[in-house]
């Protein structure tokens, strides 16, 4: 049932932008920091507050 959780969280999310002023932006901006957060994690090779030998580099939250 991976599918149904997955499809909850969506809708979750989904009803949160909804709730902004403006829903698109909210959506767009949430995006953007994930796919920031994804790129950080894949060039320290680590994840985040994750220790890991073979990170290569440290990253301070704003």
């Amino acid at each position: 049932m991976a599918y149904h959780k997955d499809t909850l969280n969506l809708e979750k999310l989904l009803l949160k932008f909804l709730g902004e002023p403006d829903p698109m932006l909210a959506m767009l901006q949430w995006l953007c920091h994930k796919l920031m957060e994804v790129e950080v994690e894949n060039k320290l090779c680590a994840g985040k507050g994750e220790h890991s030998p073979t990170r290569t580099g440290y990253y301070l939250a704003p």
